[in-house]
């Protein structure tokens, strides 16, 4: 910061202000799709859900994998202090405890988790703990089956077998080779819980 303010001083600091323009042009015009109707939803159709559906007030909270990269991307944050993430350091499950931490915190503020498969069931007993303090958020599970980021970085080194989630679960035949009904998880654990296929 010092050398880059020499530097300004000194008349010697590129004028990056056209690039900044042209990015913050960008950002507003070449905005993601997010209206995708099909069936199993996708992330962004889920992200473009949450965006109508919770206020500026509501207090975000979210982890690791591909879907907090597709939360950094697509979903709207417009306060400070509202986007909770762990800083990448690898916390698989963070959120429910996150999620239970912020209400706690601010308990006028409405608490939104997103998270994947595989860190939900990473501390999934964690729900048991809000629902015996009554502690409400909600909790919003993008389902894959597929361990995005752990397959992809398995892949240079072909280690891509057993890496999923994915089965046929006898109890649950609704929804196919999706592994863990989630619903019946979290219902054990004393939540109230919602399956969306359209």
């Amino acid at each position: 910061v010092v050398e880059a303010s020499e530097r300004k001083a000194a008349g010697t600091l590129p004028d990056r202000g056209a690039w900044v323009a042209r990015v913050q042009e960008r950002k507003r015009t070449m905005l993601r799709r997010t209206d995708y109707g099909d069936t199993p939803v996708k992330p962004q159709r889920v992200f473009a859900e949450v965006n109508a559906a919770f206020d500026d007030d509501t207090q975000f909270v979210t982890a690791i994998g591909l879907y907090q990269i597709l939360s950094g991307q697509l979903q709207k944050v417009n306060k400070p202090r509202n986007y909770l993430i762990c800083g990448q350091a690898g916390p698989l499950g963070w959120e429910v405890s996150a999620c239970t931490g912020a209400k706690l915190a601010n308990p006028e503020k409405n608490v939104v988790g997103i998270v994947g498969d595989y860190s939900l069931q990473f501390l999934i007993e964690e729900l048991a703990v809000a629902a015996q303090y009554k502690i409400p958020f909600v909790m919003i599970l993008l389902n894959n089956a597929y361990l995005g980021l752990i397959r992809q970085a398995s892949l240079p080194y072909k280690m891509d077998y057993e890496v999923s989630l994915s089965f046929e679960n006898i109890n649950a035949p609704e929804i196919g080779a999706y592994g863990v009904d989630h619903i019946k998880a979290a219902e054990s654990m004393g939540c109230r819980a919602i399956r969306v296929f359209d």
